[in-house]
Parts: structure tokens; C-alpha cells; sequence
């Protein structure tokens, strides 16, 4: 078995993505060539027919999901996901302390975050400081 093969195995919609990014190469072949412009325009349509085949079955194995934000936000709220910061000081908006869960999620996120940006993009890091209302810190 190859990679290939495999891979289309794990992901069913990698023919089609194959099939689409082949399509597009063409096209791009095709105008550099500076071809026809039948040629270019029936690549073209034929790229557009398999970005429709290839949307369609996303829309099939992956449905989306409609999710109710307030009931969402609420339920991050209850389990200590997050909570708005100094709250009680009628604070400014925006600001939030992490619980328990919510911390472990963005230490998982910087970690994403460095690992890209850091040592694949060779970007450097900068720390900057934490916001807090006045009315908190007398």
C-alpha cells in the first residue's frame, strides 16, 4: 500500500482534492503558455465542475453544525472555562480569567502556537504585559 493510497483511505476526500489541485495546476500551465482561450476556458469550467463535486461531498461527510452561542458561552461559564475578568467591578469588556479546563486549552494553543510560528516560521517571541482595570489594582 502506498502513501497515497493510505492516505486516501484515512481521508475520503482526497481524491477529489487531488483531482481539484491537478485541475488547477492545468490551468495555471495553461495560461502561463499563454494556450487558447477555449482551452483555458474549458480547464477552467472542468476545475469548476470539481470544486462542486469536491463541496458537495464535504457537505455530506462534514454536516455543520448550528450551535446556539449564548447556551454555549453559558455552558463555558458554568464549568469554569472562562469567566469575565473582575466582573464585580463592572470591569471593562473583553478581559477573561481562565478555570482550570480553559487554562489547560490555551496552554495547548501556545504550544500549537510556538511550535508553527517559532520554530517553522523562525519568528521571534515577544511577551507582553496584562491588562487590568484601575478600580482592580487599589
Amino acid at each position: 500500500m502506498t502513501m497515497a493510497s493510505a492516505n486516501a483511505e484515512a481521508d475520503p476526500l482526497e481524491a477529489l482534492r487531488s483531482a481539484v489541485k491537478e485541475q488547477g495546476d492545468l490551468v495555471q500551465e495553461l495560461k502561463a503558455k499563454k494556450a487558447p482561450k477555449a482551452d483555458v476556458t474549458a480547464a477552467v469550467t472542468e476545475l469548476k465542475a470539481r470544486k462542486r463535486v469536491l463541496e458537495k461531498e464535504i457537505s455530506v461527510l462534514e454536516p455543520s453544525v448550528d450551535i446556539d452561542r449564548r447556551k454555549f458561552d453559558q455552558f463555558l461559564a458554568t464549568r469554569h472555562v472562562y469567566c469575565p475578568t473582575a466582573e464585580i467591578y463592572n470591569s471593562i469588556a473583553g478581559l477573561f480569567n481562565m478555570g482550570s479546563v480553559g487554562a489547560q486549552l490555551e496552554d495547548e494553543l501556545v504550544t500549537l502556537w510556538k511550535t508553527f510560528f517559532l520554530r517553522k516560521e523562525k519568528l521571534q517571541l515577544v511577551r507582553c504585559p496584562v491588562l487590568n482595570p484601575d478600580v482592580v489594582l487599589r
